[in-house]
């Protein structure tokens, strides 16, 4: 059977989402980041900015995590949850959102090559305290670059999914190596014991 955390969210659960406060185009930014992300940015870490400065309680948090967990199999998937492109206040808060959880991971944000898979969106997001010096000069010198990166959001954000595949590691491989792991072997959580007198009971 399939979990709640597995259902896709209905209209009626996005507009609730929507009535706490949330702008959605924004976390669909932030969230379709994380996903295509080299690095691994958790829950802990992208859910308060994806409130911001709205609280959050129990019933919007659960709906922001099947959210999470629906984009993740769109993206997968070669889809995305993006604005139209004829929506532009949609495709810039969308992009301000996605440059926003990008700079979550110090291994995009750190890296020159690999930012230059988010910079266009900062720069239309407005985020350009995220925009290179260099690349600045040379988007605020091309008027066409905003218009295009709207009409380019879909293919931007699945380039860089395609680039940072490489760098993922799926949940499955972490599972496949931890249960060929020997009874006598040190237990991988750590704790200095043999594996058949830590974990082979509740294996990862």
């Amino acid at each position: 059977m399939t979990g709640a955390v597995d259902v896709p969210l209905s209209e009626d659960e996005l507009d609730e989402l929507a009535d706490h406060g949330l702008d959605l185009d924004r976390v669909l930014g932030i969230l379709h980041a994380v996903m295509v992300a080299p690095g691994l940015i958790p829950p802990s870490t992208w859910l308060p900015l994806a409130f911001a400065e709205v609280p959050p309680d129990a019933a919007s948090i659960r709906l922001l995590l099947r959210l999470y967990n629906q984009i993740g199999r769109l993206v997968q998937d070669g889809s995305m949850f993006v604005a139209e492109d004829d929506e532009e206040a949609g495709c810039i808060a969308f992009a301000a959102g996605y440059a926003a959880g990008a700079a979550l991971d110090p291994s995009w944000l750190g890296d020159a090559d690999r930012w230059t898979f988010a910079a266009p969106l900062a720069y239309l997001g407005e985020r350009r305290d995220l925009v290179p010096p260099t690349l600045l000069a040379e988007f605020d010198a091309e008027p066409e670059v905003r218009p295009v990166t709207v009409r380019d959001l879909h293919r931007l954000v699945f380039a860089a999914y395609r680039t940072f595949a490489k760098d993922r590691v799926p949940p499955a491989q972490t599972t496949a190596r931890t249960s060929h792991i020997g009874r006598n072997e040190p237990c991988p959580c750590g704790s200095g014991k043999k594996y058949k007198r830590c974990c082979i009971d509740h294996p990862a």
